[in-house]
């Protein structure tokens, strides 16, 4: 039978712009609900800004855009595991369920039948130590429960290509039906198609710009819209007499020895 989805034979043409346009959505809240309270989280290091702006020769404002925008990236990370589950739960015969929901047992993606169950990450990277094993206990204890099934730990973006059992020998952990899976291998398993991921990765940019293309002006992310920030900051600095560096360190060292007089008497 003939393909007529646009982007990929697994998951409709409707249901992927609808994943995307939910994952639009958290990225515009995320980039353009920044403020100066959120770039000062955790404290801004003016010694790495002193080593990047005059080892590297960057400007002050080239460092200021990339520090927002890694903070961002930062913020939106988790959202892309999100966007994961959405699209395979989209494919026929599988169910993404939302965190607490008691039918899942606690994991992401769960066939209709019940015999497949999967903890979705974006990136092999994201889970370690404690958390692992705990993962892997919740695994095991749903393969326990249901005897004609097979349980995934799911790593989107992973090392390697590989679906095999998946052994915490550390912790003394092994299930014949608990596997660890890449998403190359994940995609293959619930589509039947070796090259199932490969499409997605070819068609997601083509599905971003054909959803962002029906945007209007105003719906398309701002990129110019964190400027003000810094519009803030040059003018702080300007009042306060002193250059925008000195600005971002009085005003995240308030506290510190030295710096309590001067941001009184600018205030």
């Amino acid at each position: 039978m003939e393909n007529k989805n646009k982007y990929v034979d697994f998951i409709s043409d409707t249901d992927f712009l609808n994943c995307v346009e939910e994952i639009y959505d958290v990225y515009k809240r995320k980039a353009q609900g920044f403020d100066i309270k959120k770039f000062y989280q955790n404290t801004i290091d003016p010694f790495r800004i002193y080593l990047d702006t005059i080892f590297q020769n960057i400007s002050l404002d080239d460092y200021l855009k990339n520090e927002m925008n890694r903070k961002i990236e930062k913020s939106i990370s988790n959202e892309v595991g999100s966007f994961q589950e959405e699209l395979i739960g989209s494919i026929d015969g599988y169910t993404r369920y939302k965190v607490g929901d008691p039918i899942a047992e606690g994991v992401d993606i769960v066939s209709n039948d019940k015999t497949l169950w999967a903890e979705v990450k974006n990136k092999h990277n994201t889970v370690k130590g404690e958390d692992q094993k705990n993962i892997y206990k919740k695994l095991q204890k749903i393969a326990e429960k249901y005897p004609n099934s097979t349980v995934y730990y799911v790593r989107i973006i992973d090392n390697i290509s590989q679906n095999q059992p998946w052994v915490l020998k550390k912790q003394g952990l092994k299930h014949p039906r608990v596997r660890i899976i890449s998403g190359d291998r994940f995609y293959e398993l619930i589509t039947g198609d070796p090259l199932a991921f490969k499409k997605l990765l070819t068609a997601f940019p083509i599905a971003l710009r054909d959803y962002v293309d029906t945007l209007t002006p105003e719906e398309r992310i701002n990129n110019g819209s964190n400027m003000g920030l810094f519009g803030n900051l040059y003018s702080e600095s300007t009042k306060n007499g002193v250059d925008i560096i000195e600005q971002i360190i009085n005003d995240n060292f308030k506290t510190y020895l030295g710096f309590e007089d001067k941001n009184k008497d600018n205030n």
